[in-house]
């Protein structure tokens, strides 16, 4: 059995068995266009393809990455509990259909190509756009943020947002 772990920016690891490992690229802080902030800001994530810069004005650079993004094509994930442990990363416990949405979302993202990235978005702020090679099974996630983030207000979001 294998851990997903995603390199930094997002690191996404479980404690549940999954089917195998995946892998991500370093990321430059951006918003979404056209996203608003919400109070309770949540914890989304999208499938979305990578595409060449300038090439439209929805691609958006991701630390280096450049995708594809739809605003409108997040999806919610619950989040149980957040613990802020250690300085840059976030420990999330997802509901169970949090759960379910990332199960999906990282199966739909593994089977899609090698052009697919999982986006990860807390409120405007896109945190990661990571290749995955796998579904992940669990509830358990560990989110690296990226230096230029910070992780304690990113933290603090989600807590309001949890169910």
């Amino acid at each position: 059995m294998r851990i997903l772990a995603a390199l930094a920016p997002v690191l996404l690891t479980t404690a549940a068995c999954m089917n195998a490992g995946g892998a991500g690229d370093e990321a430059e802080s951006t918003s979404a266009p056209g996203s608003s902030e919400t109070p309770g800001a949540a914890l989304e994530m999208a499938v979305f393809e990578t595409c060449p810069r300038d090439w439209d004005s929805q691609c958006v650079s991701i630390h280096g990455e450049n995708v594809l993004v739809d605003p409108s094509g997040f999806d919610h994930v619950g989040v149980e509990a957040v613990d802020q442990d250690a300085a840059g990363a976030i420990g999330v416990t997802l509901d169970s259909d949090g759960a379910a949405v990332v199960r999906r979302l990282t199966a739909d993202a593994s089977h899609a190509g090698e052009n697919a990235r999982l986006v990860t978005r807390v409120d405007t702020e896109l945190l990661s756009a990571v290749r995955v090679r796998g579904e992940l099974h669990g509830a358990h996630l560990l989110i690296t943020v990226p230096p230029d983030i910070d992780a304690v207000a990113v933290a603090e979001k989600l807590e309001g947002g949890a169910a």
